[in-house]
């Protein structure tokens, strides 16, 4: 028998924590184990509180900002945010430290915005797509074959 140690793979991400390097119709925010989100206007922390419709806004006392969370998933460490709610913002620049985020931290305000409007080109094209080959689909079903 050998002594020679076998080094266990490290756990793949899941989950949340791969949601939050992903750049989509939400982008993520840490959320610390007080509750507290990294604001993504200023990167302080701040609390979100729930609403009477179940879902919580982010107030921010550092920057005063007021951001309802789209997800808010603290038991995860994270919350996303609508990109286009961040966009409605007059921030030039938003704290975002993802992986999809080649400039480090902080992703200026003109690069996010391109960024979501390819990303929702992409989107509505792929969609567009599926709905194209769903309806072709159906159409050869709803047909039958066709008899010469």
């Amino acid at each position: 028998m050998s002594s020679r140690r076998v080094n266990p793979m490290p756990p793949l991400p899941a989950g949340y924590q791969v949601l939050a390097e992903a750049f989509g119709d939400r982008v993520y925010a840490r959320v610390g184990p007080d509750g507290s989100v990294e604001c993504p206007v200023c990167g302080a922390g701040a609390p979100a509180d729930p609403r009477a419709d179940d879902t919580f806004v982010m107030h921010c006392s550092s920057c005063h900002t007021w951001l309802v969370v789209a997800d808010y998933q603290p038991e995860e460490g994270w919350a996303g945010f609508a990109p286009v709610e961040l966009l409605s913002l007059a921030s030039t620049a938003y704290f975002l430290p993802r992986a999809w985020n080649p400039s480090g931290p902080w992703i200026a305000r003109v690069d996010f915005a391109a960024r979501y409007d390819n990303y929702c080109k992409e989107r509505d094209s792929t969609c567009l797509e599926l709905r194209l080959k769903t309806f072709r689909s159906a159409a050869s079903v709803t047909q039958g074959p066709t008899s010469r």
